[in-house]
């Protein structure tokens, strides 16, 4: 735990993660190298484990890789949600935080983009599901849904980093469009 704490990212709810497709995980100079036989052994152990297996959500969006799924949402949701709100002829909000719950650090202020579906729910790059969940998944107790937290953050990320907010946004068009 103290080392955690050490390495608290403090702006996304959590650690800092950095997160790897198995193709560049196996290229990574590790001490230890991927085993495909250790691999598939701990996946055959893993599966035994019904009771933590139904506690693991489904995934929603598995046209996305989880990497890069996980890249949109912590740090490139604006343009993932723009970009989704183009194809699909969405809105694309912004989840602002008024109460974290206790065990978060975070400060309160804008903290995710998503698009609202007609249903209520929303969709992020993990996928349609209902706004609790992405709330619980930040630790968010209390919010407000803001359209124009959504394209500030948007603007932002586009003049300060407009080569890095193109490729993210064109990527994420690709799952959608094809």
């Amino acid at each position: 735990m103290p080392i955690a704490e050490k390495r608290a990212y403090r702006r996304h709810g959590g650690i800092l993660t950095r997160y790897y497709s198995e193709a560049t995980l196996k290229t990574l100079p590790l001490r230890v190298k991927a085993n495909e036989t250790y691999i598939k052994k701990a996946q055959i152990e893993i599966l035994k484990n019904r009771s933590f297996c139904e506690k693991i959500p489904k995934r929603l969006n598995p046209i996305i890789p989880a990497d890069r799924a996980a890249q949109f949402s912590f740090g490139w949701c604006a343009p993932f949600a723009s970009a989704l709100e183009q194809a699909k002829s969405l809105i694309a909000i912004g989840i602002v935080a008024v109460k974290y719950s206790p065990d978060q650090s975070n400060t309160p202020g804008y903290f995710h983009s998503v698009v609202l579906h007609p249903d209520g729910d929303v969709e992020d790059s993990w996928g349609k599901q209902p706004l609790q969940r992405i709330l619980d998944r930040f630790g968010v107790l209390e919010y407000v849904l803001s359209r124009e937290e959504h394209l500030e953050k948007n603007a932002r990320l586009m003049k300060n980093s407009p080569e890095k907010y193109a490729s993210a946004y064109h990527e994420a068009l690709s799952y959608f469009l094809g």
